[in-house]
């Protein structure tokens, strides 16, 4: 069983939640379409990053309730590591 204060379950939480996120962010704006096709118009469109750079404000808002409030440095260590792996991502759709 996973501890609740370790890196590994931080960074499974930092790579879902932004995913959770970037769907409901979908469902919000883009229900009246298919999945398929909202993908494909955010990326062709350049919108991709600056959508899951919004979806990213919810890691941070983790990061710092799990350090300020949780005293759960090991969990905001995982959600930082997360955070960075999408940050490389967003910069490669930026750069391309």
């Amino acid at each position: 069983m996973i501890k609740k204060d370790s890196i590994v379950l931080g960074i499974a939480v930092g790579l879902i939640v932004p995913i959770i996120a970037f769907w409901l962010y979908y469902l919000y704006n883009f229900r009246i379409y298919s999945p398929a096709f909202f993908i494909q118009y955010v990326y062709k469109t350049g919108l991709i990053a600056p959508i899951l750079t919004i979806c990213l404000v919810i890691n941070f808002w983790l990061f710092l309730l799990s350090i300020k409030k949780f005293d759960l440095d090991n969990l905001a260590k995982g959600i930082l590591i997360s955070t960075m792996l999408y940050a490389l991502f967003i910069l490669y759709f930026k750069l391309r």
